[in-house]
């Protein structure tokens, strides 16, 4: 083999860099992924608000996207069942899960507030906005139940969604935010503060407890 010169060498590595760039631009055309299909987006559709989430459907065949003001976007074999596009929030859309049964979803706002679609049924939120600032949410197999979780790493379980610790008490300053829920969550040996809310009444009355640190100073 010929060594290159350094010269050479850079030359080389500008062409890998070009030709993998393009394939970047070209890959949702083809399927960005062996054996997941592209089936739209809504990069051309003139959004009033950016994309912040996304849900598959059961099949895999088809997804949802939504916006940060709620609005929905379908793709595939996604069927729509409603949005907050029109509505006015509090406070932005962070995220979405669908139903295990795919006619329906859940979306979540930055301050952990609640909003079903569909088959979704409605377990509970943090919508005070008192134990910081969600990213994330994740869906029971089953769909009675759901976990949220805010950048601090803490994770908030409703309905029959169990509770397995979170990152709060490992490090409350971690090196960079919690951003988003894992579909499925294993158990951990880390023990944090953790809020767990069933009915409209407990929300209506809920304090804050004593297990789960205010995250606005009071």
């Amino acid at each position: 083999m010929i060594p290159l010169s350094h010269r050479g060498a850079k030359r080389v590595a500008s062409v890998v860099v070009a030709i993998a760039m393009t394939w970047c631009a070209c890959a949702p055309a083809f399927g960005a992924t062996v054996g997941v299909r592209y089936l739209g987006s809504a990069s051309n559709l003139g959004l009033k608000q950016p994309i912040v989430g996304m849900a598959a459907t059961p099949t895999g065949r088809g997804y949802w996207l939504v916006a940060a003001d709620g609005g929905i976007f379908t793709f595939g074999d996604a069927r729509f069942y409603g949005s907050t596009g029109g509505r006015w929030l509090n406070r932005p859309i962070v995220g979405m899960a669908a139903t295990p049964s795919g006619r329906g979803y859940w979306l979540v706002a930055r301050d952990g507030g609640i909003f079903t679609f569909g088959d979704a049924r409605f377990f509970g939120s943090t919508g005070a906005g008192a134990f910081g600032v969600m990213k994330g949410m994740a869906v029971t197999s089953n769909g009675g139940g759901y976990w949220l979780s805010n950048t601090a790493g803490q994770v908030f379980p409703f309905g029959n969604a169990p509770y397995y610790g979170d990152l709060y008490t490992l490090n409350a300053s971690l090196l960079a935010p919690v951003v988003a829920t894992a579909p499925k969550l294993r158990a951990v040996t880390i023990e944090g503060g953790v809020l767990e809310l069933r009915s409209h009444a407990a929300i209506g009355s809920a304090g804050v407890p004593h297990a789960v640190p205010r995250l606005d100073g009071g």
